[in-house]
């Protein structure tokens, strides 16, 4: 989290920093409603996004991160693979091979927690750094004070573009003015899906300025009894 008294970010020596807590799911549904995208076609379809942004910064090793931070919506720290391997008392039956792989490649946090489970204070807390009784929206749908900053401001001000991709579910505006991508919507079977088009479309369009994105799912907030268990 970044501490609100901080006026500027942490300069991080990679070209990109993935935060993931996105659960895999069975299926995505992009904006094109006709069309189904598989696990494998969501992430190659981002990496090979991100791959033409990393090559043409390879010539600039002191140019700033790209970050991309996903959400998911109502998921247990267990109902991740990763997670539920390292403890005995865990279910064992996390099936989630991309976010395994981002684990393998990355690191994994053992000691982080969330001071309200509930949604929106949750992502609140996130975004400002300050404890939901600080910030104001401590109860479910609740607003951040008015004159909160969030990240969305601490990036601006080091140049970044700012963008959110899929659910909200916070407010006022002003203390989370992000720049709105894609378009949350179900499908008929109550898939959600926040539009994978729009997604690699930013990236694709942000290799002269770096960028702060958040992919927040709608899932696991739904049935999980869709797909190929396999």
């Amino acid at each position: 989290m970044f501490a609100s008294n901080s006026d500027a970010i942490p300069t991080f020596k990679v070209v990109s920093l993935l935060i993931s807590l996105l659960i895999s799911y069975p299926a995505f549904t992009g904006q094109d409603q006709n069309k189904t995208y598989s696990d494998e076609d969501i992430v190659s379809g981002i990496r090979a996004s991100l791959k033409s942004v990393i090559d043409s910064k390879k010539v600039h090793d002191d140019s700033p991160p790209n970050v991309i931070l996903f959400l998911a919506d109502d998921t247990n720290w267990f109902d991740i693979g990763p997670y539920d391997r390292l403890y005995d008392y865990t279910p064992k039956n996390a099936i989630t091979p991309n976010i395994d792989k981002l684990a393998r490649e990355g690191m994994i946090f053992t000691s982080a927690f969330t001071s309200t489970a509930m949604c929106s204070p949750t992502r609140q807390q996130l975004y400002t750094g300050i404890y939901p009784v600080k910030n104001g929206a401590y109860p479910n749908h609740g607003d951040a004070y008015t004159g909160t900053k969030s990240l969305v401001h601490y990036f601006k001000d080091s140049g970044y573009q700012v963008a959110l991709a899929g659910k909200g579910h916070i407010a006022p505006q002003s203390v989370y003015p992000f720049k709105k991508i894609g378009k949350e919507a179900k499908d008929n079977s109550g898939e959600s899906t926040f539009g994978i088009e729009a997604v690699s479309e930013f990236i694709s369009d942000s290799q002269n300025k770096p960028y702060f994105l958040v992919i927040a799912s709608h899932n696991t907030h739904g049935p999980w009894s869709r797909g190929d268990r396999s």
